[in-house]
């Protein structure tokens, strides 16, 4: 004869302490809608589990065989495992002591109703350990490290994000309900580290990698970044009096990092002119999620007011400042729909011509080298510039003067 064990409860708490336990394969475990079992020691959950309360663990979790696991909770200060086959889990909330870790040993953990990790970190390496249909709690300071997968239900999802004990949270809002996209934090990669011109350093402590798991959509983008580090050598060179963190954004097939439009910005810990190491930040760009995979990372930018425009008066095109090597305007505040450059010297020969029109164009790609038409060096001295620049949105700027070609 077969002996049955079956534990019930429905009673508001009920405690087990720190002692293992492994439920039987013919026990039942049966938890009723206003109860809540505590397991304090390793428990394998061998027999069958309903669980219409609330089952919150101290140690390691084996559901075995169990698949339907309703609400779930982590506690404690010391590390836990999570074992099984695919778990449907309703609320899961992880609230542990410091940063220590609830392991995803399952094929995968799915999220119907809320993900909140409160404290402590959620450790997700592999592509689906870890899929939210539901929505995420967005205040927490514990996040997931690695991969998360949310299915969006046309609302506000949000992905609780971290690396390097700091949370580091996304949430994408906008989105076409039933869209599966897969958010992972990673630090920053050296090899992708190329920022565009408006961009003065870029923090490689965290870098947000986002993609979309069969139909891709478009979102709007809030970011809660923490632990970044924006300290740069090369502030001083940079002409602006105001400074401010930005989203930059790169796609992959592209060659550089790029400035996305900020909405607004908000709990700093510091102000410009010293860079922050938490923030949050809304972006006013749409951005598009399909397969190919959208890099974002935090930035520290110049800000610009009004339309500014700054033409150097000496370069060397010999010397050991990139920016220095080229005779070039510098442009902010506007996209740019027309450029003409001419440079001439104390002969009244043109030396170097440019001009070109179209949207958005990149002044970085424009510019003299201190190469004369016949391919030799242009010798040090005193040249002569007609600048013309065209913005979207402003009046056509004009600027006319002499600069100092160095040696």
């Amino acid at each position: 004869m077969r002996n049955l064990i079956t534990i019930i409860l429905t009673i508001m708490t009920s405690f087990v302490f720190a002692q293992e336990i492994n439920l039987g394969g013919n026990a039942t475990l049966w938890v009723g809608g206003q109860a809540s079992f505590y397991f304090g020691g390793n428990t394998t959950l061998n027999g069958v589990v309903t669980n219409n309360g609330e089952i919150i663990s101290f140690s390691d979790l084996d559901f075995v065989g169990n698949t339907v696991v309703g609400n779930l909770r982590f506690i404690g200060d010391g590390d836990q495992n999570l074992s099984g086959g695919e778990l449907d889990v309703t609320d899961m909330v992880v609230d542990k002591a410091g940063n220590s870790n609830v392991v995803l040993l399952t094929d995968q953990v799915v999220v119907s109703g809320m993900l909140d990790v409160t404290n402590g970190v959620i450790q997700a390496e592999d592509e689906l350990d870890l899929l939210v249909r539901g929505n995420s709690e967005n205040t927490g300071q514990g996040f997931v490290e690695g991969k998360l997968v949310g299915q969006s239900t046309g609302q506000p999802i949000t992905f609780p994000m971290g690396i390097n004990d700091a949370p580091n949270y996304l949430t994408i809002s906008g989105t076409n309900a039933e869209t599966v996209i897969r958010v992972e934090c990673v630090p920053l990669d050296p090899t992708t580290l190329r920022a565009d011109e408006d961009i003065i350093s870029i923090a490689e402590e965290v870098e947000w990698i986002i993609t979309s798991i069969g139909d891709g959509t478009t979102g709007q983008l809030t970011i809660n970044f923490s632990g970044v580090n924006l300290e740069t050598e090369n502030i001083e060179s940079i002409r602006a009096e105001l400074f401010e963190p930005a989203i930059v954004a790169l796609v992959d097939g592209d060659s550089l990092f790029r400035v996305l439009t900020t909405l607004s910005i908000a709990d700093l810990d510091n102000q410009s002119p010293t860079p922050p190491r938490v923030g949050t930040i809304v972006v006013d760009d749409n951005i598009t999620i399909s397969d190919r995979p959208v890099h974002l990372a935090v930035a520290w930018i110049p800000v610009v007011d009004d339309v500014e425009i700054y033409v150097p008066n000496a370069f060397a095109p010999g010397g050991s400042q990139l920016d220095n090597r080229i005779f070039r305007p510098f442009f902010s505040g506007d996209e740019l729909n027309g450029i003409s450059i001419s440079v001439i010297n104390s002969l009244n020969q043109e030396v170097y011509s440019v001009s070109q029109s179209g949207t958005n164009l990149d002044l970085s790609l424009f510019g003299w080298n201190g190469v004369l038409p016949s391919g030799q060096d242009a010798p040090s001295g005193v040249y002569y510039y007609n600048i013309v620049l065209t913005p979207a949105t402003t009046e056509r700027i004009t600027r006319i003067g002499s600069f100092l070609l160095v040696k």
